[in-house]
């Protein structure tokens, strides 16, 4: 069994069949299985950036495109060790706010790959304009919780790069 499945898009049957055998489906991606998530009608009507893509491998369903990449992105990074998908902060007034990571690193003194430290919460938006309902709850994050500031990073295809939305 390799320590890490390969970059395609397996059917829930051929991933049951990974964990139990070790075995690797083909290559080839099954031409019946809709593209990432999409069906045609989401690209016929223009909304494919909204389609919420399903990864069996990892065993999340990720709100967007865009923040799938932000995932691999992030684990394909040397200093991150764990990333937790979706998790739910507290905040003041019992309002709950669920992040798109939380990113965890090395601990300062452990050199070893055992144990790890939280890092930073991230969100990945589609754009610089963020919401208004999304900027009074930014606010409150970063005035209250302890894992503040909460960063908010965006795909630049102009530059081919991430960029993180100052507060």
């Amino acid at each position: 069994m390799t320590s890490r499945p390969s970059k395609i898009r397996w059917t829930a049957e051929e991933y049951q069949r990974y964990l139990l055998t070790g075995e690797e489906p083909t290559t080839e991606p099954d031409p019946g299985l809709p593209k990432r998530g999409r069906t045609e009608k989401h690209v016929r009507a223009g909304r494919c950036h909204r389609v919420t893509v399903r990864r069996p491998d990892v065993g999340v369903t990720f709100d967007s495109l865009t923040e799938e990449r932000r995932y691999d992105w992030l684990l394909a990074q040397p200093d991150v060790r764990h990333v937790d998908v979706h998790p739910v902060v507290s905040l003041p007034g019992g309002i709950r706010y669920r992040s798109d990571f939380l990113v965890y690193g090395p601990r300062e003194d452990d050199t070893a790959l055992l144990g790890a430290v939280p890092l930073w919460l991230e969100d990945v938006k589609g754009s610089a304009k963020l919401p208004t309902e999304f900027r009074r709850i930014r606010k409150l994050f970063d005035s209250h919780h302890p894992r503040a500031p909460l960063r908010v990073v965006i795909w630049d295809s102009g530059e081919k790069t991430w960029k993180e939305v100052p507060a």
